[in-house]
């Protein structure tokens, strides 16, 4: 569906990502701390954070937004419902509120920011707040004004109407993968908790039936190439790669770590290709500006590594690289003067 749009889905996020979407099935991320990591790099890379209703219904699939007078940006939801903003964009983010094209909520949406804020105050955990606000939305649909978020007995989040009270009927059970027959994006994850915990030959496997089922996603085959490398094994890691260029041409980190293999094994022409082919996808892709002027100086061509290094310059000049750039530039200059 995504290709009749023109675009490409993908599981993970490189340099040419454009839209990141949070599926439903993020909660479970958003609930063990890992998501904010991902999404901070998301961030930092400029790209587009959206919730999967909201993409659904870019793409022409979703459901049609619900009916409301939406003039407050996030930043007031936050303030009016005495909630700190990335607490509200959470509840964004998996549709507990919901944003127009223009990034604004209306009266309903602060009702539930303010529910959410009252259950804080209750003492009940923020990632608890989401994810149970969150589920109850998406099985049961918008909640009645007249009905409520509260705590029970047990300090569990129940609903409440007038004085009777009742559970999520196991709302908070999230799904996890089928031991018997998870899907690709079930062991995706596995392969990436196991790769994140250092635990190369379960993530090596991991991947492995991903690629089984899925030979199309060449972050598949990219992520393998990484834990490969972690493993010693640089020759098997590179057949995955290739396969990653070659289901992805425009997959810029994927060319650099071919140029960074190209460079262990000092075969500095070839590294010098794959650099070139990386820039020219991404044109400020800082390390691979860096690695460009470092294999130009080893292949005797100073003026052209003094041009790298001088661009990788003007995105770090404070770091232990930028030092070394520095030096290397003024080298550089010292013997084209010579």
């Amino acid at each position: 569906m995504v290709s009749e749009h023109g675009g490409t889905a993908r599981r993970g996020l490189t340099r040419t990502t454009d839209i990141v979407v949070v599926g439903h099935g993020a909660l479970d991320r958003l609930v063990d701390g890992s998501l904010d990591a991902k999404l901070d790099r998301a961030r930092r890379l400029g790209v587009n954070i959206w919730s999967e209703d909201k993409f659904l219904r870019h793409i022409g699939i979703g459901e049609t937004l619900s009916p409301a007078h939406r003039t407050m940006p996030l930043s007031e939801i936050a303030s009016r419902a005495g909630l700190d903003e990335q607490f509200a964009w959470h509840l964004a983010l998996f549709n507990v509120i919901e944003q127009d094209e223009d990034g604004l909520f209306g009266f309903r949406d602060l009702v539930a920011a303010r529910e959410a804020a009252g259950l804080a105050k209750d003492g009940a955990e923020e990632r608890e707040i989401v994810a149970s606000m969150a589920e109850v939305r998406r099985r049961r649909g918008a909640v009645p004004s007249q009905v409520h978020f509260t705590r029970g007995e047990s300090g569990e989040i129940v609903l409440s109407l007038g004085d009777k009270q009742v559970g999520l009927d196991g709302q908070m059970q999230l799904d996890l993968p089928r031991a018997d027959n998870p899907t690709v994006d079930e062991l995706f994850e596995a392969a990436e908790d196991a790769e994140l915990a250092g635990e190369w030959y379960a993530a090596e496997r991991l991947y492995r039936k991903c690629a089984d089922l899925d030979r199309s996603d060449p972050i598949i085959p990219f992520n393998l190439a990484n834990v490969l490398r972690e493993e010693g094994r640089n020759a098997e890691a590179r057949l995955e790669l290739q396969r990653a260029v070659k289901l992805d041409a425009k997959f810029a980190e994927a060319w650099y770590n071919l140029a960074d293999l190209s460079q262990g094994e000092e075969d500095y022409p070839q590294a010098k290709s794959h650099l070139e082919r990386a820039l020219k996808i991404d044109g400020d892709y800082a390390d691979a500006l860096f690695n460009l002027g470092h294999v130009h100086y080893k292949l005797g061509e100073l003026a052209d590594a003094g041009v790298y290094w001088s661009r990788y310059l003007e995105f770090d000049h404070v770091s232990e690289w930028g030092k070394i750039a520095r030096d290397g530039l003024r080298l550089c200059r010292v013997a084209n003067q010579a």
